[in-house]
């Protein structure tokens, strides 16, 4: 809503403050705050990679918010020089996001670590 509306960033606080109380970790909340934070959106490269790498750290395992310093990366990355995705700290992100990924309980049965479709137990959540 924030970003749509081109709210100041007094206003993107205190939503962001209201969100965070209702779903603290709620991966889309987070990917959409981090899209009002990015440079093309009236906010500022910095601010994207502060509020990215914090959202990573206070992420809880299965969240996927590790990934939130990439896609910061990405939307600020104007060279064509892959080289800067290659850097051993890029390849460490890329690695804590992949084991975030691989520990998010599958959304079928909330148990086991696969998609609905490939889902061992057969069940669904109650």
């Amino acid at each position: 809503m924030a970003l749509g509306l081109g709210c100041p960033n007094s206003e993107m606080d205190r939503l962001w403050a209201e969100i965070v109380t209702r779903a603290p970790h709620h991966y889309e909340a987070h990917f959409s705050a981090l899209e009002r934070w990015c440079a093309k959106w009236r906010g500022l490269q910095r601010l994207a990679f502060d509020f990215a790498e914090r959202a990573a750290a206070q992420g809880p395992p299965g969240s996927l918010l590790t990934a939130l310093p990439l896609i910061a990366h990405v939307e600020h990355d104007e060279s064509d020089d892959t080289e800067a995705d290659r850097t051993p700290e890029m390849c460490a992100r890329v690695d804590a996001a992949i084991a975030d990924a691989r520990t998010r309980a599958c959304p079928n049965c909330g148990t086991c670590r696969r998609t609905t479709s490939t889902c061992r137990t057969g069940t669904r959540r109650a």
